[in-house]
């Protein structure tokens, strides 16, 4: 059966994120497939690195037992989607605190002769879905090249797509029913 991860940063339930994190778990569900999601702010999550942590990175070690389980979940993940808004042209610190302290070496991948060699190859779909205040093209670079291409394709997250939902505030309601009524589709 196939497993889906949603990795989730956003702290008000009546987001356009929950939205989509509502539709896309509806949708999963609806196809019979098992959904975790992992809800950053919900578990409070701690995204800053500390001294006592960091002295750990190169061992691919952790203090914070949440790792563990978020480890867990992405191992045994068919589909990996992340949902999240764009703050400061970047993913929000709970977002890039995930990546930092979850996706560590000798778990998301291991480097022999120079190489790299990712660690989550049982991932066969990754979804990246945002919402931003600016145009989607101000972000290509970063998101749709940058993200998925050098962070996601070498921890073995591929193949990959990244999804934004523009002008979030100012979208009109039809844009916004459009752009969930879109996201099952994206499910493969």
């Amino acid at each position: 059966m196939k497993k889906t991860v949603i990795v989730y940063a956003h702290p008000y339930e009546k987001s356009f994120n929950h939205a989509i994190l509502e539709t896309l778990k509806a949708s999963v569900d609806k196809r019979g497939e098992e959904c975790d999601v992992i809800d950053l702010y919900a578990d409070g999550f701690d995204p800053a690195y500390h001294p006592e942590e960091l002295a750990l990175f190169k061992h691919g070690k952790f203090l914070d037992p949440k790792i563990e389980k978020y480890q867990k979940a992405l191992k045994e993940a068919s589909r990996v989607i992340f949902i999240f808004p764009v703050w400061w042209s970047d993913m929000p610190a709970m977002m890039k605190g995930f990546f930092d302290k979850t996706m560590l070496p000798g778990y998301a991948y291991t480097v022999e002769e120079g190489k790299w060699i990712p660690g989550l190859d049982n991932v066969a779909q990754t979804i990246v879905i945002t919402t931003s205040e600016a145009p989607t093209e101000a972000f290509k670079p970063y998101f749709g090249d940058y993200f998925l291409r050098n962070s996601l394709d070498a921890i073995g997250l591929t193949p990959n797509e990244w999804h934004n939902c523009p002008a979030i505030t100012a979208a009109d309601p039809t844009a916004r029913k459009a752009f969930l009524a879109a996201l099952p589709s994206l499910l493969k």
